[in-house]
């Protein structure tokens, strides 16, 4: 099933009228440098049957502990991790 959504990073692109950001048509735009000016975050939650760290440091394997920190806070995850045992 077509999303609407998909036709913003050209996953698809449109059988008919135009899709525009900016009034440019992205159609006009490459693929390569326009998914290179976004980010795709899905909204599926999937944790693996292992420790916080390790879920992750699976988004970056060679993450050192500090790193790890880090990432956490930037997703404002770290305040409530902490908190667990």
């Amino acid at each position: 099933m077509l999303e609407v959504l998909d036709l913003i990073p050209r996953f698809h692109d449109p059988v008919s009228g135009r899709v525009t950001i900016g009034g440019h048509d992205l159609l006009s735009v490459g693929v390569q440098s326009l998914r290179e000016q976004m980010e795709l975050v899905a909204q599926d939650v999937h944790l693996f049957g292992t420790t916080v760290r390790e879920n992750i440091r699976y988004g970056r394997l060679e993450a050192t502990d500090e790193e790890i920190v880090e990432a956490a806070k930037a997703a404002n995850a770290h305040t409530f991790i902490s908190e667990f045992p």
